[in-house]
């Protein structure tokens, strides 16, 4: 791995843990009441979610650096 890569990688994986610790730290209440609903929905509703919001976020990294 090259260093630049890691270091995109790092700062990704940090960008995401303070953007999901915030959710949980403001917003309790509701990630309390979406985890209840994600619960309840099927497991293939919820993979095909799962795998719909990945497929966004690669093409968010394919489409932003041509920006």
């Amino acid at each position: 791995m090259s260093a630049p890569f890691l270091h995109y990688l790092l700062v990704a994986i940090a960008i995401i843990l303070v953007l999901e610790g915030l959710l949980y730290g403001l917003f309790t209440d509701s990630v309390r009441r979406m985890l209840v609903v994600a619960l309840s929905l099927p497991p293939a509703r919820l993979r095909a979610f799962g795998l719909g919001m990945a497929a966004l976020g690669f093409l968010l990294l394919l489409i932003v650096p041509k920006l």
